[in-house]
């Protein structure tokens, strides 16, 4: 891991064009992120646009937000885009919300895209996952192991900030917005998810992102909002808690919390079993 962390940013991109040309034509599992989005970019860049698909799985633990991020990158590299529906609520192991939940749920969008694939010919299918996601809890990347999906910014050893950087090179709208993550991230391990507890926090956190908190993440504690900002805005938000608690709890919620420990990925997977 060390090596490749130390390889240059330019050798880390002449080793992911290298893996991209092996493959002809890729369907893409795109988010509208700015993982995927690189990851389109350049294999559009490589490959032609003619040669890759991109695809964006709708459900209610899909964030509108990410769809218009999504329509932007697309309108950048004119890349082929298709959305489709997926099915993950109409299995119980996905909504019963266990720690391998995202297994479930990514099952049934690579079993989507590579029937995509083979309709359509495409050689290979491809994901967004990078090398620091290796450090999180990810059941994600085992369902795309078992369906034979491949991860290019992963095999080439591509950090977040290599990420922005090169996604800021190019001119892609999305290079500075936030890390997003689907919906469910938000509710706890055993508590069963549904379309109304995922449209609750997608309300708060467009509240949050309307009082200018743009890196902030609301999780859902059954009547307790737990509120993730940038330390930094800790002040601000203190500054505006009426309103904010106001707001917040028109949506549903009780009691609204600000976690002084402050935003991070994965803070569901804390003290997991």
């Amino acid at each position: 891991m060390i090596a490749i962390e130390k390889k240059s940013l330019s050798e880390k991109e002449a080793k992911l064009e290298e893996v991209l040309l092996e493959s002809e034509s890729a369907v893409i599992a795109f988010s509208g992120g700015v993982d995927s989005s690189l990851l389109l970019h350049k294999a559009t860049s490589i490959l032609g646009r003619k040669n890759v698909i991109a695809v964006t799985g709708l459900s209610p633990s899909y964030p509108e937000s990410d769809k218009r991020n999504a329509d932007e990158v697309i309108q950048f590299t004119g890349a082929i885009w298709l959305t489709i529906e997926t099915m993950e609520f109409n299995d119980s192991d996905y909504v019963k919300n266990g720690i391998d939940r995202c297994f479930f749920c990514k099952k049934d969008l690579f079993n989507r895209l590579t029937k995509i694939a083979y309709k359509r010919g495409v050689k290979a299918v491809f994901d967004g996952t990078i090398y620091d996601d290796m450090d999180d809890h990810r059941p994600g990347r085992r369902a795309a192991l078992d369906a034979g999906v491949k991860s290019p910014l992963l095999e080439a050893g591509i950090l977040k900030d290599e990420v922005r950087t090169l996604l800021k090179r190019d001119g892609l709208p999305n290079w500075d917005k936030p890390s997003s993550a689907c919906l469910a991230s938000r509710i706890p391990y055993g508590t069963e998810i549904t379309s109304e507890k995922l449209a609750q926090v997608e309300k708060g956190e467009k509240i949050l992102k309307d009082f200018g908190f743009s890196s902030s993440r609301l999780r859902w504690h059954d009547n307790i909002a737990r509120i993730e900002l940038d330390p930094e805005e800790f002040t601000e938000a203190i500054n505006l808690r009426k309103d904010l608690i106001r707001a917040i709890k028109k949506v549903g919620f009780t009691y609204v919390c600000l976690d002084i420990e402050g935003i991070r990925t994965g803070s569901m997977n804390e003290g997991r079993n």
